[in-house]
Order: structure tokens, then sequence, then C-alpha cells
């Protein structure tokens, strides 16, 4: 199931469009049958859970907080059971999207599906600690965004 909660009012957010893009990513990397959540919130709430879960005091674009911890990249999560089919929480900073957008003069929707792949990404296991790591997850968020319909996925940089 996907579950998205939108919190702030400041911004429209395509709830069907940010639906069926993790419908399609769940599809796509065979989690159909896993849980997904989505909370588009405010600025303060995402810094908030950056301080307490990431031990930094700043606003950012997107968490990820994955269910199944020590997942390698490319490697299928197996649930044990029907409460263990949760992939996890994604929590965005829609102002802060926003502002970025508005400087960066790109598309809102566009750049939100690419922060979503990011962040599912994130929920399966994939990282950027490293150099390679880096690589591997660009690799994935191009393939996922390309399988899933965004035809702009060629022209972003990461």
């Amino acid at each position: 199931m996907i579950s998205i909660k939108n919190n702030q009012k400041k911004y429209p957010i395509d709830i069907l469009r940010v639906e069926r893009l993790l419908e399609c990513l769940c599809t796509y990397t065979g989690y159909k049958a896993f849980d997904i959540s989505v909370w588009c919130t405010t600025d303060q709430t995402i810094r908030r859970y950056n301080r307490v879960y990431r031990h930094i005091d700043k606003v950012t674009d997107i968490l990820s907080f994955p269910f199944h911890h020590g997942v390698s990249a490319g490697s299928h999560i197996v649930a044990q059971s029907v409460d263990e089919e949760v992939l996890g929480d994604l929590i965005i900073a829609v102002p802060y999207v926003h502002r970025f957008c508005k400087r960066e003069q790109c598309n809102f929707d566009v750049w939100m599906d690419r922060l979503l792949v990011h962040g599912f990404c994130h929920l399966i296991g994939y990282d950027h600690s490293t150099k390679l790591d880096h690589e591997l997850m660009v690799l994935k968020e191009k393939e996922l965004l390309i399988a899933c319909g965004s035809f702009e996925a060629e022209k972003i940089t990461f």
C-alpha cells in the first residue's frame, strides 16, 4: 500500500502523480506487495527529523527511513512475513524543493520524481557514501526514472 500525506498547504502536490510513480517503482523492482509512505511537509518538520535522526541541524530536501537495514545495493529484500512487507518512509520538505527548483530553474514535478526515486533507492539498499556507491545509485536512479516514464531523466544531472 502506498500512503501519501501532505500537511503543508503552501504548495500544491500532484498526489496522483506521486502515487503512480511509487506504484511503478514498486512493481518494476518487485516490491508490489510492499508498503511505502511519503510525507510532504514543511521545512521546520524536516529540519527537526534531520536533527533528531541524523544529528544535522538544517533543512534538507528528502529523508529516507528504510524498514529493512543492512540491505546491499542490488540485492532483493525478502519479507519473512506480511508484517515485514514494508519498504519504509520518505519525508519531503516541499517548500525547500520549491526554492531549489526556482533557483535552479527546473520543473517542480520532474524534480519531485527525481527525489522520490532517490529516496526509494535508499529504501532498497542504495547509498552514496563512497564514489562507487554514488555511481551505482545514479545508474539505478536513471534506470528507474526511465522505466517509470520520466524521459527527463537523461537531462538530470546527479
